[in-house]
């Protein structure tokens, strides 16, 4: 039993706007690129589209480690390649990440765009790469992963069957984006994606972790930056597509590489699907 995968996505900065590409260099910590740098309010601590949904409408550029920042009204940033100054400490739900401001220019950018958050500038932080941030105990029992500054776990899997099928209960259907995922995938029954143990390619062997519990971000357009449809995919999810005891709405799959190993997945890639006994 084989899927295919029909979208990838990096989100350079986390909650602003991701790119699709057409392959991807694969990392034990993720998609390469993908949630490498964060926004922070005047205390240190992450905001994302939660607090300001107006941030899905910055566009994101990411090549060879370069980053450009865009708005259809305020232009561009390019976040310059200059070296940082001494890590610091940020805050990431209960994790307490290592990570380089960016310069005063783009926080002057970034707050010009999205204004002033709790009575402070918003600025942007990079990753310490050479630091680790493993993946929580609720998914894995020892600190066998790592990853940046995605939520919870190094890679996001949905798939398009699952999603039709959702949209033909939801009083608006919505697109993928609205779930912010790494992986897509084709050619797959609805909502088997559950009972999957694993995916495989030549190069590389994915665990599956655990559903993603979704959250209200779910609700707001990622193209217009607004909340569109208050309540949903949420409430939808949850009478209709329970998952496991909780009644609480999940919908795609967290996942790892336990082997830690290093490779590539392009659009139109098959995994092999192992399925859990």
């Amino acid at each position: 039993m084989q899927a295919i995968v029909s979208g990838l996505f990096i989100y350079p900065v986390k909650s602003l706007a991701g790119v699709s590409v057409k392959e991807s260099k694969v990392t034990p910590m993720g998609l390469e690129g993908d949630r490498q740098w964060m926004i922070v309010d005047g205390n240190g601590k992450f905001v994302t589209q939660r607090q300001i949904p107006a941030m899905a409408t910055i566009q994101t550029q990411y090549n060879e480690g370069k980053l450009v920042l865009s708005h259809p009204e305020f232009g561009e940033i390019k976040v310059k390649d200059t070296p940082h100054t001494a890590a610091q400490q940020w805050q990431i739900w209960k994790d307490t990440v290592s990570g380089f401001e960016e310069s005063p220019e783009v926080s002057e950018w970034l707050t010009s765009v999205l204004g002033e958050f709790r009575g402070a500038q918003l600025r942007l932080v990079k990753f310490d790469n050479a630091s680790e941030r493993p993946v929580g105990t609720k998914y894995l029992s020892q600190q066998e992963s790592s990853l940046k500054l995605a939520d919870a776990c190094p890679f996001l899997i949905t798939c398009e069957a699952s999603l039709e099928d959702l949209n033909k209960q939801l009083p608006t259907s919505m697109p993928m984006d609205r779930f912010r995922a790494n992986i897509v995938l084709t050619g797959t029954s609805k909502w088997q994606e559950y009972q999957w143990k694993s995916l495989h390619s030549e190069q590389l062997n994915f665990a599956m972790i655990g559903a993603c519990q979704r959250c209200p971000m779910t609700s707001i357009d990622q193209k217009k930056g607004i909340v569109a449809t208050p309540g949903q995919p949420l409430q939808t999810l949850m009478e209709k597509y329970p998952v496991g005891e909780k009644n609480l709405p999940y919908f795609g799959q967290h996942a790892h590489l336990p082997n830690k190993e290093t490779g590539k997945l392009a659009i139109n890639d098959a995994l092999t699907i192992e399925m859990a006994e």
